[in-house]
C-alpha cells in the first residue's frame, strides 16, 4: 500500500497487488441455458412486426430476419389487417401506439381471428392499466426500450407455449 499527501492538493492511495494467471473454469452443460441457435430459432416461421415508428419498425424487423423468421411489417393496424387476410403468423410483435389504433386491440383481434399464434406487445408507457389489460388479455407487455435479449427470450418463451 503506498500513501500519498500533499496539504490543498489531495491524498492519492495506490493498492498494488502481484499479477497471476486467472484461473478459467468451463460452465456445466447445466449451467449453459440451451437457447435455439440464432440461425435455427426462426427458420420456417413467419412473423409480423407492427408499429408506427419507421426506426423502431425497420429495427425489429431486421432482428427477426436476422433470427430467421420470414418478416412482414405494418405501419399502421389497417397494413397489419392487411398482411393477416394474406398470411397466419407464428408470432406477432406490435407496438400498442399505432396511430389512432391501439396495437393491444389489434392483437386480441388477430388471435380471435386464428391469424396469430403468439403476441407480444411493446409500449413506451406501461401504466397500471395497459398492464391489467394485457395481462385480462393473455399478451405479454415489454417496455421500450426492448433488449434484442429481452425479445429473443419472450419470443421463444411464447413460441414454446403455443407449441405444446
Amino acid at each position: 500500500i503506498e500513501l500519498v499527501s500533499r496539504p490543498g492538493e489531495g491524498t492519492t492511495f495506490r493498492v498494488l497487488v502481484p499479477l497471476a494467471e486467472a484461473a478459467v473454469e468451463e460452465p456445466s452443460p447445466s449451467a449453459v441455458m440451451a437457447l435455439p441457435s440464432a440461425s435455427a430459432f426462426g427458420d420456417g416461421l413467419t412473423a409480423l412486426v407492427a408499429d408506427d415508428d419507421p426506426l423502431a419498425l425497420d429495427a425489429t424487423m431486421a432482428l427477426l430476419e436476422d433470427w430467421g423468421f420470414e418478416v412482414v411489417g405494418a405501419a399502421s393496424a389497417d397494413e397489419a389487417a392487411t398482411a393477416t387476410a394474406a398470411t397466419r403468423f407464428d408470432l406477432v410483435v406490435c407496438d400498442r401506439h399505432l396511430g389512432n389504433a391501439n396495437g393491444l386491440d389489434l392483437l386480441v383481434d388477430l388471435a380471435g381471428a386464428g391469424v396469430s399464434r403468439a403476441a407480444i406487445l411493446i409500449c413506451g408507457d406501461t401504466g397500471g392499466e395497459l398492464v391489467a389489460a394485457a395481462r385480462a388479455a393473455g399478451v405479454p407487455l415489454l417496455a421500450k426500450p426492448v433488449s434484442p435479449m429481452t425479445l429473443r427470450a419472450m419470443a421463444v418463451a411464447r413460441l414454446a407455449a403455443v407449441a405444446g
